[in-house]
């Protein structure tokens, strides 16, 4: 993949977040403060697979954010701190890294940060190109993010560079960019039609190393239509979306060079509830830092693969607020592998912890 190509993109975007503010007033004279943030959360996940593709296993622990962060007007600031991750049974930390981000503000509808990114929330990202378990388990990102949320379209894209290397390095560099878009066509927030596009695209290679691996760059796309009806106080969203992979590297990694799928979906939202039906098709489709049972190569046996796959999924989703900032979720998925006559059953608990504290405020 063109570096290149990828940086002009950003800097393409950061433009538009830029030219929205000549229209505002450049005011930067809100007081400056100091707070303590604390972002946790501690998972059970549990999964109970007879797939070919992927062994069963369990999740135990917690993630930990703490960090410091100065405002330093409503248009900058800064924070740091550290992101740490603990598996039960395992003595030591699986993750201790430091956290830095400086955080621009050209706007009220634009945010620049340099550092530690913001994965929150997996940037929103379907489960079949990145993971949801990443939300628990993946290593702060590092790199240039842009996020804009105008008008009817949020945009969040980003660059996250996962091994830096120096001249004679004998290992490749390797990053992700990704992009997340949703675009309202009509309607409002209770009834909307919308349009999600979603890229990632995974590169290793690097011109100053000794590793004489070939350069891989992995492709992985999805665009769909999201409806909404508002039933009382209730909402149903009917949702279809087409999946595409394409593996571009000098030399292979993958059985499939490129594959497709696509899927047909519906979810009822009620109280702290949600419950969702999924039908889904997958063709010669690979997603490296997708979710290993939706694919068509297995990653416990290389020798299996198979070039078609469907699956029809039950899921349930419960989310209660127990406290500010304090919440329980709950999830439980059956995914039938109508190709294999297999059934997959999925459980989580977390309970989550997102909280900041005033420590001081410095009047102007």
């Amino acid at each position: 993949m063109n570096k290149f190509l990828i940086i002009v993109s950003i800097l393409c975007i950061s433009n538009i977040a830029f030219a929205q503010n000549n229209s505002e007033k450049n005011n930067t004279k809100k007081d400056s403060s100091l707070y303590f943030e604390l972002a946790n959360r501690n998972f059970v996940k549990n999964n109970e697979f007879e797939s070919e593709h992927v062994e069963g296993y369990t999740l135990l622990g917690y993630n930990l954010n703490a960090a410091v962060k100065y405002i330093i007007n409503n248009k900058i600031s800064i924070k740091t701190g550290i992101a740490l991750i603990k598996y039960s049974g395992i003595p030591d930390y699986s993750t201790q890294e430091p956290i830095f981000s400086a955080y621009y503000n050209p706007n009220k509808n634009a945010s620049i940060i340099l550092g530690t990114l913001d994965n929150s929330n997996n940037h929103g990202l379907k489960d079949y190109l990145f993971h949801s378990e990443n939300l628990y388990t993946y290593n702060p990102e590092n790199g240039i993010q842009v996020k804009i949320n105008y008008h009817n379209w949020k945009l969040d894209t980003w660059v996250n560079w996962e091994n830096f290397i120096f001249d004679n390095d004998p290992e490749q560099e390797m990053f992700t960019f990704g992009l997340n878009s949703n675009l309202r066509i009509s309607g409002n927030d209770k009834n909307a039609l919308s349009f999600p596009f979603q890229a990632i695209f995974k590169h290793r290679g690097g011109e100053i190393d000794l590793n004489e691996d070939k350069i891989q760059t992995i492709i992985n796309l999805y665009a769909g239509l999201n409806k909404k009806f508002p039933i009382a106080k209730n909402s149903l969203i009917l949702s279809a979306g087409y999946l595409y992979y394409q593996d571009s590297s000098n030399q292979k990694e993958f059985i499939y060079d490129n594959g497709d799928g696509f899927d047909i979906a519906a979810k009822y939202s009620y109280l702290n509830s949600n419950i969702g039906l999924k039908y889904i098709y997958l063709h010669k489709f690979v997603a490296p830092q997708g979710n290993p049972l939706y694919q068509n190569v297995s990653y416990c046996d290389t020798t299996t693969c198979k070039a078609e796959r469907e699956f029809l999924v039950v899921e349930y989703n419960y989310n209660k607020r127990l406290a500010n900032g304090i919440s329980f979720s709950a999830n439980v998925g059956i995914d039938y592998d109508l190709t294999d006559n297999q059934i997959n059953n999925q459980v989580m608990i977390a309970l989550k912890i997102n909280t900041d504290i005033l420590i001081k405020s410095f009047k102007k």
